[in-house]
């Protein structure tokens, strides 16, 4: 019956997770990362008499550009306003659901797969990140999934060439993010630790795509050794070895906070340290991850020893690594979304686990497998409708939408309408449970709507500040001056 209709249901699957993530495409008010991003990539030119195509980009940290060409792609495919922005990384993160699907499918079966379609097309994180113009998630986590299909897929099949494919696309995936060279001592301990693959260590082709990859990353090397944009010591400076919650905090973050919320002073050194731009995996699917990865330890499959090794390597990796400065360093590797990659071989594990549940307690299986499926779309669909419920805690967070709010001041000032009320229909959009920073939004879209003659737009924005504030002495005299324009007098 699974089998007779598979086809439908990814589709399904890829439908719901497509929709989750183009709506909150629309409904996300911009964040850190875009905000600079679009600076670097206003710098490209592809124009033959005025080329300007950077590698890195200006700021202090000189990060791999990258993820900003696929922006500037979105602009000129989509149109040049943050939606168009951010459509790839959606197509992106989307596509990531299929791809997931037949990385499993090459040892879980069918079940297995279109569990790990699911847990993936509905997981808090990366829905949060696929629906932004965000570089270091949805690209990643696209050409993780590729080498570790095509790395299992040389093993399995004994073909060598697909080795050298596989360092080609590690060395192209260093430029959104350098984690990505994590993958080589990965496959070399799993090789090691696996007897029926440990003969490939001897194998030329395999030390051969690794030099492959470390060769494409040569140039980014090169230009983090100007004094201008030393990208490695930045990265190097900012972060420092220490005990961190950050392999933990990705999967049990939420329940952390929760068990210290009644101690302010923890919660907000706790709260910092697990970087609140950054949302976390919801925690059932947390919790399913980790006890997924415990029963996984004496499994003697290969290919889901591969996805354990994986996933410990990060997970324990960035369990030792932490900001230096837990409150200001967003890009030092102490940062939540440094360890992301590990997602991906979790929910497999996690997905492997539910089919094995599924096999021996068939009708237990349905109601339980059912039950999380529906609680994971209801807190995707909670986070898609009110954005800001994906950053925990949501309070922190949003206080730097004053910060949004002048920078689209400072857009409509240079005369860029059109981008400016973006930005603040995004907060607008965002903040339904924060009616105050709703308000601002609305007076200043009240007040640029009413310059455009769009008096109808201006006047609804205007009602909703009089629902919240009657007496408002903006808005009232906004009210007054969109009645001269509509009734002038003789």
């Amino acid at each position: 019956m699974l089998e007779k209709h598979k086809k439908l249901i990814l589709l399904g699957i890829i439908i719901i997770g497509f929709a989750l993530r183009y709506y909150g495409a629309l409904n996300c008010c911009v964040v850190w990362d875009e905000r600079q991003d679009f600076i670097s990539v206003r710098e490209i030119s592809l124009n033959l008499k005025h080329l300007h195509m950077p590698l890195v980009d200006t700021r202090p940290e000189g990060s791999p550009m990258a993820g900003n060409y696929l922006i500037r792609a979105g602009w000129y495919i989509f149109g040049d306003n943050l939606l168009g922005a951010r459509l790839p990384f959606v197509i992106i993160g989307t596509l990531n659901i299929l791809l997931i699907y037949f990385l499993a499918k090459m040892e879980l079966g069918v079940m297995g797969a279109l569990f790990a379609a699911s847990l993936l097309a509905t997981c808090q994180f990366n829905l949060t990140t696929s629906r932004i113009a965000d570089n270091t998630n949805s690209a990643i986590l696209f050409i993780t999934i590729i080498s570790l299909w095509l790395f299992y897929k040389a093993l399995k099949n004994s073909d060598e060439k697909l080795f050298l494919i596989n360092g080609i696309v590690i060395g192209i995936d260093f430029w959104f993010r350098e984690d990505m060279l994590f993958l080589i001592p990965i496959y070399i301990i799993f090789l090691a630790v696996c007897p029926k693959f440990r003969f490939w260590l001897r194998n030329k082709n395999l030390w051969i795509s690794f030099f492959i990859s470390l060769l494409m990353a040569l140039p980014l090397i090169y230009f983090s050794l100007d004094p201008a944009a030393t990208r490695f010591g930045y990265i190097r400076d900012e972060s420092i070895f220490g005990i961190s919650l950050n392999g933990i905090g990705l999967y049990l973050g939420e329940l952390i906070l929760l068990a210290i919320k009644p101690f302010p002073k923890l919660f907000n050194y706790v709260a910092g340290s697990l970087d609140y731009e950054n949302t976390m995996v919801n925690f059932a699917l947390g919790i399913l991850i980790l006890i997924s990865v415990i029963k996984s330890i004496r499994n003697r499959k290969p290919f889901i020893k591969m996805l354990l090794v994986c996933f410990l390597f990060y997970f324990l990796f960035f369990s030792f690594i932490r900001r230096n400065n837990i409150i200001q360093s967003f890009w030092a590797l102490g940062s939540l979304d440094w360890s992301c990659i590990s997602i991906i071989p979790g929910i497999i594990l996690a997905a492997y686990m539910l089919e094995e549940f599924s096999k021996k307690q068939r009708r237990l299986s349905y109601f339980i497998c059912g039950m999380l499926l529906i609680f994971m779309l209801i807190r995707a669909l909670d986070i898609t409708i009110y954005p800001l419920n994906g950053y925990f805690p949501r309070r922190e967070y949003l206080l730097r939408n004053n910060y949004f709010i002048s920078e689209a001041d400072d857009i409509l000032r240079k005369g860029n309408n059109e981008w400016g009320k973006d930005m603040l229909e995004k907060v607008y959009q965002a903040t339904n449970k924060f009616p105050k920073y709703k308000k601002i939004a609305a007076l200043k879209l009240a007040r640029v709507l009413i310059k455009e003659a769009r008096y109808n737009e201006a006047k609804m924005y205007l009602n909703y500040v009089f629902s919240q504030d009657s007496f408002n002495r903006e808005a009232v005299m906004l009210r007054r001056e969109l009645e001269n324009k509509c009734f002038p007098t003789q």
